[in-house]
Parts: structure tokens; C-alpha cells; sequence
């Protein structure tokens, strides 16, 4: 067993376990689809709305993701933004991981005030199943851009949901 690297100064709360896209089609339930059909022109799919279609929202998120793995911080960001343009509306599960994505992204890179716009929104849209994670996120922006107040609350939402979430209590003992 290796020891765990340690961790920088300024990180945000752990990755959730599921990514938001994938908890989005999870809490959908079973036999719901995700909206993301595999293939371009798979049943259902209007032609240029499949994955594999570069106008597809789920597409530029998986090539921001592609990117950001590649260190091209600016075309992720430019893929994000255009995901987000293309989604099915703000509560589509690709809007939601774009928005979670680009304001990861932002946050990592100090641009917390930026951040919040985009945690805040996919925070009030996300299914249940990564809610907390996003809300996290969203606090974490907060109290770092000097929104304290808001920080506190969102904490404490998320606190009144899950009275042992060691990463809200242990971003409110940092704040203070």
C-alpha cells in the first residue's frame, strides 16, 4: 500500500463517486434513457444529436474532458461553453455536467466569482444522486470568493441533509 500523496492547500471537497452524467441517468431510474443515444441516428435521435456527432452537448463534454486531460484549459472551456449553448435546456443532464465541469475548472484556476455562476446553476438542477457533491462545490466557491455568508448556508443545507458529511464539516472548520 502507497501512501496517500498530500493534498495542496487550496482543494476542493473529493470527486463524487459517480460522475454527474452518469447520476443523472442513474436517478432517472430504470429503463429511462440518458438522452444520449450511442450512436448518430440511433432510434429516437434526430440525425446531429447522437454522441458521436460534434454538435452533440454530450460530445463537447466529453471532448472538454478530453482536452482538460490533454492541459488545453482553453479549448475545454470553449467546448463547455458550446455544450451548454447546444444542451437540451439547463435541467438536461448535459448542461448540468458542462456547468459542473466549467465551474470546477474555474474554481481550480482561482476564478471563484465566475465559478459560482456555474456550480450554483448545475447545483439547482443535478439529481439527487449528486446534489450534495455540487452543493459542496458551489460553498467552496463561495467562501472563497468572499460570499461567506452564502458559503455558511450552503454548508448548513447540506449538513441538515447529512449530519456526518465530513467535507462540509471540514470546509465550515476551515472558514472559521
Amino acid at each position: 500500500v502507497e501512501p496517500a500523496p498530500e493534498a495542496a492547500e487550496a482543494v476542493p471537497v473529493a470527486e463524487p463517486a459517480v460522475p454527474v452524467a452518469e447520476a443523472a441517468v442513474q436517478a432517472a431510474g430504470p429503463g429511462a434513457s440518458s438522452g444520449v443515444p450511442a450512436t448518430e441516428g440511433a432510434a429516437g435521435a434526430p440525425p446531429g444529436k447522437g454522441i458521436s456527432s460534434p454538435n452533440s452537448a454530450w460530445a463537447l463534454v466529453a471532448a472538454a474532458a478530453r482536452s482538460l486531460h490533454a492541459n488545453q484549459v482553453d479549448e475545454a472551456r470553449a467546448h463547455l461553453a458550446r455544450a451548454i449553448a447546444l444542451s437540451d435546456g439547463p435541467a438536461s443532464g448535459a448542461c448540468v455536467a458542462a456547468q459542473s465541469m466549467l465551474g470546477k475548472m474555474l474554481s481550480a484556476s482561482g476564478q471563484h466569482a465566475e465559478a459560482c455562476e456555474h456550480l450554483g446553476a448545475a447545483a439547482q438542477r443535478a439529481p439527487s444522486l449528486c446534489a450534495q457533491h455540487l452543493q459542496l462545490q458551489y460553498a467552496w466557491a463561495c467562501w472563497h470568493c468572499g460570499r461567506y455568508a452564502d458559503a455558511e448556508a450552503l454548508y448548513w443545507q447540506v449538513l441538515d441533509d447529512d449530519v456526518l458529511c465530513w467535507q462540509a464539516l471540514v470546509d465550515r472548520a476551515r472558514m472559521h
